[in-house]
């Protein structure tokens, strides 16, 4: 059960706020002339110390009296790594937000975000030091499943750091067990059994891991009699029992089947049983991003498991190109590795494309290796991923007319990486090339509406609103049916009109027949529920049902509904730049 947070003196929380370091910055910072333009916040590597909302202070006292104030307690589950300088939402995002709702509704946020964009709100939202929202807490810690979603997203660091700023971080078996597995995932087991001692719950979870820990430490007899136990309660988790019985020196193969959790890890490796394909399969991202780096995993399923978890956000970029790097395929191999896909055995063909760009040094042959990576990694699912890989690559080749015909996946690839400018150069190039090349009039043509989507036309005339320009997109795209074309024109009109565009209702119309089957809308309670939170200014609320909204659908067929509401909904409550950057990631990544 989540116990009830204490309070928290708030001179503590004041000195923890003082002593926070250079706290890494989401929110957009000044800019030198000429950086990137930033579209969406930047997502820190390490967790920040905490702070808290200041406490309140008291009216002028009467005149001719004397006044003694002390500082008054603030509660612990304000706590949090952010503050409206780093990132954070601010101090009163839960004003006008009823308890009971955020507290049913926190534990369903997705822990998979279908967007970065989405994924860093959030990330956000759970790290904002705010004050909570009004009503009683019916013993449910909202420290608590702040600290349990962000443990399922596999941001393991920012949620040990949160859970180490409570006050009850020692008498609260949910917070410790953060720490506990982030222990295990570090191969630290000793630091992990010295927490697992503290705990005296019962629950299938903890009786687990004292049997564990137990087993570890040669604790034969304890481990045995824990393992019958669990088997009189009908625990179906196989791999923890075979195992467990493996580490007791019992016979025991590799298990086929069980929980993909830090514990079972811990498991493998004390047993040095190999890691099965079945485990790396059903790994959340905190699991996948250990097995990225571990020595004992065979390199095809750390390559796997290293994508997945830079897919998810929980390995940082640099991370997954390091360990590309460290490949040191020659020239030959690399060829091979592209083309055909899979001719070289334990390389993914996204390792194989970023390597081949990575290789080649003259502008036109690295374009060109980008070029068919970014198709092959658009085909399977990994657009975003190859995109942020090759971002300093991007950087070192300048658009010039001889490279036009690169201009569409440049265009694409910055977009998808938050540099708008680098995005705006390329279309720039297009345009100016349109008259005397029939590719780069087509490249500008179908880059106007996801430019106008990530900057307006704020500064740049061309990007200004004219129908006309939504007409060239659609010729643009006119060599698919019309079914098949229906479908992204019913998305990008949707996601302009989310924008406040001013869409012509009469394309509508065009698209009825067309279109194959209506798209999948949102709950109709979740629906009225978000739309009357953005109208209010609910900040907090409208991101929490914002995200709930968007679930886990498939980013290459996007729910148009879905993404309506919210992109307009976060522009209700001043989230204008998150709003855009949603707006274009969906946009990209659905393939328009």
């Amino acid at each position: 059960m989540i116990r009830p947070s204490a309070a928290l003196p708030a001179a503590a929380l004041f000195v923890i706020a003082q002593l926070a370091p250079n706290l890494p910055a989401l929110a957009q910072q000044e800019r030198p002339v000429g950086a990137p333009v930033q579209l969406a916040p930047l997502t820190p590597q390490s967790p920040a110390p905490a702070e808290s909302p200041p406490p309140a202070t008291a009216g002028p006292a009467a005149p001719g009296t004397i006044v003694v104030e002390g500082l008054a307690d603030i509660d612990s589950e304000a706590i949090g790594l952010l503050g409206p300088s780093q990132g954070g939402l601010g101090t009163a995002m839960w004003a006008g937000s009823r308890r009971d709702l955020v507290q049913r509704l926190l534990p369903l946020l997705p822990a998979t975000p279908p967007y970065a964009a989405a994924r860093d709100l959030a990330r956000r939202l759970l790290l904002t030091a705010a004050a909570p929202p009004a009503g009683p807490s019916d013993g449910v810690s909202l420290l608590a499943l702040r600290v349990e979603r962000l443990t399922a997203m596999g941001d393991i660091a920012a949620a040990s750091a949160l859970a180490d700023a409570s006050p009850d971080r020692q008498s609260n078996p949910d917070l410790t067990l953060t720490s506990f597995e982030r222990r295990l995932l570090e191969n630290d087991v000793t630091g992990a059994c010295s927490l697992a001692s503290l705990v005296t719950l019962t629950t299938l979870y903890w009786q687990k891991a004292q049997i564990f820990c137990h087993a570890i430490s040669g604790e034969v007899d304890f481990a045995t009699l824990g393992l019958e136990l669990l088997r009189e309660q009908g625990d179906d988790d196989p791999a923890f029992v075979v195992l467990t019985a493996k580490l007791n020196g019992n016979r025991g193969g590799t298990p086929e089947s069980g929980s993909a959790s830090p514990l079972t890890l811990a498991l493998l490796r004390a047993t040095q049983t190999p890691i099965p394909d079945w485990f790396v399969a059903a790994a959340g991202p905190a699991v996948l991003a250990a097995l990225a780096f571990a020595p004992e995993v065979e390199l095809p399923l750390r390559l796997q498991a290293a994508e997945r978890a830079e897919r998810l956000g929980a390995l940082p970029t640099p991370q997954l190109a390091e360990l590309y790097r460290s490949l040191n395929l020659t020239a030959e191999q690399i060829a091979g590795a592209t083309a055909p896909p899979g001719a070289l055995p334990g390389v993914t063909q996204q390792a194989a494309s970023y390597l081949a760009a990575h290789a080649r040094t003259v502008p036109a042959a690295r374009a060109e290796a980008l070029r068919a990576g970014l198709a092959a990694a658009r085909a399977q699912g990994n657009h975003r991923t190859l995109a942020r890989l090759s971002t300093d690559l991007l950087g070192q080749i300048a658009p010039a007319p001889s490279l036009a015909w690169f201009a569409p996946d440049a265009i694409r690839a910055a977009l998808l990486t938050g540099d708008a400018e680098r995005a705006l150069a390329w279309y720039r190039l297009a345009r100016a090339e349109a008259a005397f090349d029939a590719a780069a009039a087509q490249a500008a043509a179908l880059s106007w509406p996801l430019l106008r989507l990530a900057i307006g036309d704020s500064r740049e005339a061309s990007l200004a609103w004219d129908s006309g320009s939504v007409d060239l997109w659609l010729q643009a795209r006119s060599g698919q049916d019309a079914a098949t074309a229906a479908a992204p024109a019913a998305l990008l009109l949707a996601l302009l009109d989310a924008q406040g565009e001013p869409v012509d209702p009469g394309r509508w119309s065009s698209l009825i027949d067309a279109t194959a089957s209506p798209s999948t809308a949102p709950s109709p309670a979740l629906w009225f529920a978000l739309d009357d939170a953005a109208i209010a200014g609910r900040l907090g609320e409208t991101i929490l049902l914002a995200l709930l909204a968007l679930g886990d659908q498939s980013v290459s067929q996007p729910q148009i509904l879905p993404l309506h509401l919210v992109v307009r909904s976060l522009n209700r409550v001043g989230l204008t730049a998150e709003a855009r950057t949603l707006a274009v990631e969906a946009a990209v990544t659905a393939g328009l």
